[in-house]
Order: C-alpha cells, then sequence, then structure tokens
C-alpha cells in the first residue's frame, strides 16, 4: 500500500504534468486564434493589439508628477512665456 506522503506527491506530480499539457494547448489554440483574427477581420485585431498596448502602458507608467506653478516656482516664468509664446502664435494663424 502507498504511504500518505507518496500519493500526495504522486497527485502533485500528476496535476502539474497535466496543468502543462493544458498550457501548452491553450497557447497553441491561441495563436491559432490570432492569426484567424487577423486574417478574417484585421481591424478587430490592430482594435485587440493597440488595446493591449495601451493597457500596459498605463500599467507601466509612473505615478504622474503634478507641480504647483506658483510665483515662487523656479520655472514659472519659463512656462508662462511658452504659454503666451504659444497663444500669440495661434491668434496670428
Amino acid at each position: 500500500m502507498m504511504g500518505k506522503r507518496k500519493w500526495v506527491d504522486s497527485v502533485q506530480k500528476g496535476i502539474t504534468a497535466v496543468a502543462g499539457l493544458v498550457a501548452m494547448i491553450s497557447t497553441v489554440y491561441g495563436g491559432l486564434a490570432m492569426v484567424w483574427l487577423a486574417m478574417k477581420a484585421p481591424d478587430a485585431f490592430s482594435i485587440v493589439v493597440a488595446g493591449a498596448m495601451i493597457a500596459a502602458a498605463i500599467y507601466k507608467r509612473r505615478p504622474s508628477e503634478t507641480y504647483n506653478l506658483q510665483m515662487g516656482h523656479p520655472d514659472t516664468e519659463r512656462v508662462m512665456a511658452a504659454v503666451y509664446d504659444l497663444l500669440r502664435r495661434a491668434d496670428n494663424d
């Protein structure tokens, strides 16, 4: 008769083998589905890829930095001058 520890080890090995097989099969079928989607509906495929890229960019981006542009801030004068030039150029066009 098999001991309890040996039986648990056998079950764990079996689960690991089945999980690996399922992962490989799902990867193959996922790749085939992406190829089919790209061939049948390239617009939908590009939307899916663009959505994945945007999601990855949002996930990877740093937290936004907010600067207080009070008159005592060192960059206030430079930023205000750039905004003034931008508005002036927009009015001339």
